[in-house]
């Protein structure tokens, strides 16, 4: 017993020699201006200059020319709506089951496409979000929730539903050309982001089910694209009225 009263004295008195005192010291914060005046680090370049020049090479790629310039804006308007009939378009050809589709709202839909070649680059800053597309299983009073949403927004990207509303009253709700019916569970094609509550839809949380589809966001309007070009199309979006909303 007298030992290991030893052995223990010891090791305090050797872990208190050995402890380390912390002693508070005045932070100092300075600031680097990034400007020219600081040169390039060339091996820094070197190191990344053969990926850069691979990646450039296949953003640089033009995948589909397009006849019109499609512009963020408002309400219905011609890129959201080929924002979420490319996807709709995209899930309908890989076999995809669902009603409707609102695959982003109008906060992810990142820039505009240019009028003439489009590049893998555009369709990148477009949508930069890793984002997978889902299918929601909806009972109608969940899907009336999400079209007052829309409503209240002014409008988000859709296809395959259209949306009448006056002074944020609902009118009327069409989709796939049939009325709404509240005692019908409908399928909703969106984003795992938005299927999580992400730009507060709390709509999409009440799903009955959930289908993830193993597909991207992005990669669907990619191959929308794509199958455009091969098929000697150019391009094209309009106005066709699946949004009335009168203030």
């Amino acid at each position: 017993m007298k030992i290991l009263k030893l052995a223990i004295t010891i090791a305090w008195l050797a872990f208190s020699a050995c402890s380390t005192v912390l002693v508070p010291q005045k932070n100092i914060v300075t600031q680097t201006k990034i400007d020219t005046s600081i040169k390039e680090d060339e091996a820094i370049k070197a190191f990344y200059k053969s990926y850069k020049i691979s990646l450039d090479s296949q953003m640089n790629e033009t995948i589909v020319y397009s006849e019109v310039e499609m512009q963020k804006a408002a309400s219905e308007n011609v890129l959201s709506n080929f924002f979420s009939d490319a996807i709709a378009t995209t899930c309908k050809k890989r076999g995809v089951n669902f009603d409707f589709a609102m695959p982003t709202t109008n906060g992810g839909i990142r820039t505009s496409l240019p009028k003439g070649a489009i590049k893998l680059q555009n369709a990148f800053e477009l949508m930069p979000f890793e984002n997978e597309l889902v299918v929601l299983y909806l009972d109608g009073s969940s899907v009336k929730k999400l079209v007052q949403f829309i409503v209240d927004k002014g409008g988000q990207p859709i296809s395959g539903i259209r949306i009448e509303a006056q002074k944020g009253n609902i009118i009327n709700i069409t989709i796939n050309n049939l009325p709404f019916e509240e005692n019908k569970t409908y399928r909703v094609l969106t984003s795992d982001y938005l299927a999580n509550g992400g730009d507060g839809i709390e709509a999409f949380k009440e799903a009955r089910k959930r289908e993830a589809l193993g597909i991207k966001v992005r990669d669907a309007i990619v191959e929308h694209m794509r199958n455009e070009n091969s098929a000697g199309r150019k391009l094209n979006s309009s106005i066709d009225g699946r949004l009335k909303i009168e203030q």
